[in-house]
């Protein structure tokens, strides 16, 4: 269903007086003198002043959930969006009734005295993003949710193993990504799966096109049948400023329904295809070049490690795939046209691996995603080189460097965090310390002349396994 929030526009006028959580004094925020990007900029780590923001909102949904009427809601919500795979984003249903009283004006009267009741009014449009999260943990789930028991509130801010959040009493509580609660726990947090667009300009929050988070050789590859499939869809959300007094070009959608969209109205093709003289299966067939399905482990195991240095805990819901094909000549050269960008798609952590008596193996995961129609070798490249990565974060861009020795390189951005990448090294930050915002799983070539019939070739990077060949 469309949700219309409001046609407002973007000026904000939200004036508050907090009280510090971690001392007596108070502190104003006017995000009048901050643009939405610099306040509320939707990055994995958010800054401190939308710290505050989240504290506040953190602490008054924990002493909310006293309320009866707020858990059951919450629980019917849940159990329906579950059914379809989605978040609970707060500027989707600030609006909904819980008894008789609209979900920000409920939240507004369990509110800290000197927090202005029309913060949670003015949400959608800065923190468009925030999500109120219920876990997919083993100790307790959604169907078995007691409604006698109050939720504890988790406030989870970014890429860490520790985090803070609140009871209903309004006390300090400590959660460690490794240490799952057995008490019923919501978590307060940035979308894992959701951007936000302007419909105007067609960029991220950031400012970013739409051309650098999704896999074009240019921005002319945007065509314009994607622009108007997106205003039509029934899942997005259409954000509104309650206090502005234009309508907000703004809407939220999830990145996977943006990039199966674009895949279906815009990805390129390429022409041609060699005649068959039967040395490779692909001079025979004009087919798709397609990656059919990937999964955590090699060939010796490694499922389980592989998982544990990308995971954020049980702080985060899903794993987000991503792979980066980079083309290489015959020599190792760079070749065009630049790296694309694909994506494995979001999945539930539970439905990537398999565990049983302490042993663990991933699960197949079936994309069938076509890369390229016709691999030709005259307009192309010799080998298509795979880099498998996680990102935690939605947004994320890809960027071709060529470096003065013809090395082959590309930087791959989430949020604020930078990182570049050469096909033959494997990166990443040490888990035990925090968890990852880009994490490399695996890398290698696909060769012209591998076996590409049926479901190809099956390529193991010793921790990753994935089959590419052509479909017809």
């Amino acid at each position: 269903m469309k949700i219309l929030l409001k046609n407002l526009g973007l000026f904000l006028v939200l004036v508050m007086l907090i009280i510090g959580f971690q001392s007596c004094e108070k502190e104003q925020i006017n995000p009048k003198t901050n643009s939405t990007s610099e306040l509320f900029g939707i990055e994995k780590d958010i800054s401190q002043q939308s710290s505050k923001i989240r504290n506040i909102f953190a602490k008054t949904l924990a002493s909310a959930l006293e309320n009866q009427k707020l858990r059951a809601y919450l629980k019917d919500k849940y159990e329906k969006l579950e059914e379809k795979d989605r978040e609970f984003l707060y500027a989707e249903f600030y609006k909904d009734k819980v008894g008789n009283v609209p979900l920000h004006e409920l939240l507004a009267s369990y509110a800290d005295k000197g927090v202005d009741p029309d913060f949670f009014l003015a949400l959608p449009t800065n923190d468009p993003l925030l999500t109120i999260d219920f876990p997919d943990v083993s100790t307790f789930t959604i169907g078995t949710w007691n409604l006698n028991v109050v939720p504890d509130v988790a406030n989870y801010l970014g890429s860490s193993t520790a985090t803070r959040g609140y009871n209903s009493k309004g006390q300090v509580l400590e959660f460690t990504a490794d240490d799952i609660p057995s008490k019923v726990t919501l978590i307060v947090k940035t979308s894992e799966k959701s951007i936000v667009l302007n419909t105007k300009t067609w960029t991220t929050l950031d400012g970013s096109p739409l051309s650098d988070i999704l896999p074009t050789k240019s921005p002319k590859d945007i065509c314009d049948e994607l622009l108007a499939q997106i205003i039509q869809l029934e899942v997005i959300i259409e954000l509104a400023d309650e206090f502005g007094v234009e309508p907000s070009p703004n809407i939220i959608i999830e990145y996977e329904i943006l990039y199966d969209l674009y895949l279906e109205f815009c990805f390129p093709d390429t022409n041609g295809g060699d005649p068959c003289d039967e040395k490779c299966d692909r001079d025979c067939v004009e087919a798709d070049e397609t990656m059919f399905k990937f999964k955590l482990g090699g060939a010796f195991g490694g499922a389980k490690e592989l998982f544990k240095a990308f995971d954020c805990g049980w702080f985060e819901k899903y794993a987000d795939f991503r792979y980066i094909v980079v083309f290489e000549d015959a020599q190792g050269n760079p070749a065009l046209p630049n790296p694309l960008m694909f994506s494995g798609g979001s999945h539930k952590k539970s439905d990537i691996l398999n565990c049983s008596w302490g042993n663990c193996e991933g699960i197949w995961i079936t994309r069938n995603q076509r890369i390229w129609k016709d691999w030709d070798l005259d307009e192309i490249a010799d080998v298509m080189y795979y880099n498998w990565i996680e990102i935690d974060g939605t947004q994320v861009t890809v960027e071709f460097e060529a470096g003065v020795s013809a090395t082959l390189k590309f930087k791959v951005k989430v949020g604020k965090l930078e990182v570049s990448f050469e096909p033959e090294i494997s990166l990443g930050v040490s888990w035990e310390l925090e968890c990852n915002d880009i994490f490399q799983l695996g890398n290698g070539p696909v060769f012209y002349c591998d076996d590409a019939d049926n479901l190809g070739t099956l390529y193991d990077t010793g921790d990753f396994q994935y089959y590419v060949g052509h479909k017809e």
